[in-house]
């Protein structure tokens, strides 16, 4: 994260992970064998931390499209597929969270799915999440568009020269 307050604050109130998105484009075998089971684990502990039950309610927050993005322009490949294999092996039901581009000159609106569980392995559940997002976007009137930098402007669609899924 280029963000060093913004990385900051969370650090503080959240354990943030985070995964290896691109494991064909590592080159050496031994550091993308060591990707691959750094991803293993971290799913592994998120199935085990969601199947634990706790007096409070437990949250697991995942970012399918991996950063800031124009919801509009992102393709189905680039949805991250692991927040659905969590939910179907733990069963814990999902809530999409669409939040608009952030200002510090307004206020910033921020919209709840209905919670809803997977239960089919073999559903498309990238293309089930982003309609779900865009649905949610077209609730609102006026929605601030992101302001991205050229990286996150061309990493929406595959051929873009950021692409990455």
């Amino acid at each position: 994260m280029s963000n060093p307050t913004l990385s900051q604050f969370l650090n503080f109130h959240y354990n943030i992970v985070g995964i290896y998105r691109n494991l064909e484009l590592i080159e050496s075998e031994s550091q993308r064998k060591a990707a691959t089971q750094h991803n293993l684990k971290i799913m592994t502990d998120a199935i085990r931390y969601l199947r634990t039950k706790q007096e409070k309610a437990q949250h697991l927050f995942i970012f399918p499209q991996g950063t800031i993005s124009d919801i509009n322009r992102n393709s189905v490949e680039r949805i991250n597929p692991g927040f659905s294999k969590i939910a179907l092996v733990s069963g814990a039901p999902c809530v999409n969270i669409f939040i608009e581009y952030p200002s510090t000159h307004g206020k910033t609106r921020i919209i709840f799915s209905d919670p809803y569980t997977i239960n089919d392995k073999n559903a498309n559940h990238g293309e089930i999440w982003l309609k779900s997002m865009v649905a949610m976007q077209n609730t609102l009137k006026d929605v601030r568009p992101p302001v991205l930098s050229e990286k996150h402007a061309n990493n929406n669609k595959l051929g873009d020269a950021y692409f990455t899924p």
